[in-house]
């Protein structure tokens, strides 16, 4: 299972977080770092593995990359990539604005 959510009290920090059984977060996290060069961090409680992708610009590779060129995908996990991809910009125009 896989989700995307904020993190509690940072409006604009988000987290991508898949749970499975170990081997096959390591696997997830072998193929995100494979395909997309992208860091992820997996914690085990017992035989049950998480694999959390943590930087929000990781986290927007990683979004873009999965709806691509998606066609069948779940409207509410649909929505919250908008969602985040939305404040992402914004964010990313706040801190344009910091350089000036």
């Amino acid at each position: 299972d896989g989700c995307l959510t904020r993190k509690k009290n940072k409006e604009n920090s988000w987290r991508i977080q898949f749970c499975g059984n170990l081997p096959f977060m390591y696997d997830i996290q072998n193929i995100i770092k494979e395909e997309l060069n992208i860091d992820s961090f997996v914690s085990k409680a017992g035989s049950i593995g998480t694999c959390m992708i943590n930087k929000q610009k990781d986290i927007y590779i990683f979004l873009n990359w999965l709806y691509k060129d998606c066609t069948i995908f779940m409207d509410r996990k649909y929505l919250k990539y908008l969602v985040f991809l939305k404040q992402y910009a914004a964010q990313l125009v706040i801190e344009e604005f910091a350089l000036i």
